[in-house]
């Protein structure tokens, strides 16, 4: 049995998961956040109310607890403390820099220009005038970020016939977002299939395995939020191992050297295999498990013994055979939830539910991950059927919600 005392940065809902792990490998856990009520931390040895951002005050968490290892899992802003703290204490983990150049979506597009990697124009949008005159000469418009988010929030596609008012209410959208304030805007490219989400582990600075889902985007919303991921992926493995080279090149030319990375990729319209993002941490929804059911190949463990500096090793690879996917719970309205109930076709094909929401509670319209309501983990017998599902996942899935009037233009209402 595995010993030591390792830090989790986060113990919300998609990250119980891995704290149990941790317990179940003998580790003593140590869980921290700004969020005492977060549900993991009731299966952590302590807890401390200390923001996962707040990198000082998390390394002096760190030196007071005597730790072995420190892990971000599932969680993007808490992955450059995470790297931090373990350079500054000389524990497993990425250096610093690298991680906070990969983290940058602006460093990272400046990264993949100058290594020849195919990947959309893009730059650093400084004010909505530069915005909207870029988006007026791109063919599909643009799509803004923050330089330093996660769950899709601030994420917008901006059309060339949008409103100059549009347009500025949406890139201060995306400034709001970001914890440097800083946004990116980058060519939008048209998709060749479905995006494809996946994580991949990087032992001694190498690539040694990956594992790919489609993507299935709110397009009753507005297109870019995830509202569920089905594995197998349906880009072809050429396509997907000329995509993993340019990862590798990534990795290479930063200094990475261990740890499970999470990567969106797609085909755009040219034919190319174009990386999306890059995040230094395991994917969030409980992807990690998805890949389990799917491979047999347990991320979420070999990404906690690395963390603890532990070897990894990978098992016998069976042939897949498994289909199975992940559903985020979620309205397409706010207001006040009246019920939530699946149809029998959708229900007997789950084997994980978790709701965190009632009647009575005020729910968000599904404009980012910060309006996730639950998470349903499914497995069907047959590809075809589970996709049938997928889309048409509102036949599937019932929320009524009595809704409230929006108020204006509000890009997150």
């Amino acid at each position: 049995m595995s010993g030591g005392k390792l830090l989790m940065l986060g113990g919300a809902d998609i990250q119980v998961t891995a704290i149990r792990k941790a317990k179940e490998l003998g580790y003593e856990v140590i869980t921290c956040d700004y969020l005492p009520g977060n549900p993991g931390h009731a299966f952590s040895d302590a807890y401390h109310n200390v923001s996962t951002t707040d990198k000082e005050a998390v390394l002096a968490l760190a030196q007071r607890e005597g730790i072995q290892g420190i892990s971000a899992y599932a969680s993007d802003p808490a992955a450059v403390t995470a790297a931090y703290v373990a350079e500054q204490l000389g524990l497993p983990g990425n250096p610093y820099e690298a991680t906070c150049l990969i983290q940058d979506k602006v460093t990272f597009r400046a990264t993949q220009q100058r290594l020849g990697i195919p990947c959309p124009e893009a730059c650093e949008a400084t004010d909505a005038a530069q915005v909207e005159a870029l988006v007026r000469g791109w063919a599909h418009g643009g799509v803004i970020k923050p330089v330093d988010t996660s769950g899709s929030k601030g994420i917008h596609h901006l059309r060339p016939d949008m409103p100059s008012a549009a347009i500025a209410a949406l890139y201060q959208d995306a400034l709001s977002f970001s914890r440097a304030k800083k946004v990116v805007i980058e060519e939008y490219l048209q998709r060749k299939g479905r995006q494809m989400t996946g994580d991949a582990l990087i032992v001694d600075g190498r690539v040694v395995f990956w594992c790919f889902g489609d993507v299935h985007f709110n397009d009753a919303v507005n297109g870019l939020v995830p509202r569920g991921v089905t594995l197998p992926g349906s880009m072809p493995e050429a396509q997907v191992r000329e995509a993993m080279n340019g990862v590798q090149q990534v990795i290479d030319d930063l200094g990475l050297r261990m740890g499970v990375f999470n990567i969106d990729i797609f085909e755009d319209h040219k034919g190319r295999p174009i990386v999306v993002d890059i995040g230094a941490r395991n994917g969030g929804n409980m992807l990690n498990t998805l890949y389990h059911l799917r491979t047999g190949v347990d991320l979420m463990e070999a990404s906690l013994r690395q963390c603890m500096g532990e070897m990894v090793s990978l098992p016998a690879l069976a042939a897949p055979s498994r289909y199975v996917g992940h559903i985020v719970v979620h309205a397409r309205e706010s207001g006040i939830l009246r019920s939530l109930r699946l149809s029998d076709e959708l229900d007997r094909h789950v084997i994980y539910r978790s709701f965190n929401v009632k009647p009575g509670d005020r729910v968000g319209r599904f404009v980012n991950s910060g309006h996730r309501l639950g998470l349903l983990l499914v497995e069907f017998p047959d590809l075809g059927s589970m996709l049938w599902v997928y889309d048409h996942i509102y036949d599937h899935m019932y929320l009524e919600v009595d809704v409230l009037p929006r108020l204006g233009y509000c890009p997150l209402d």
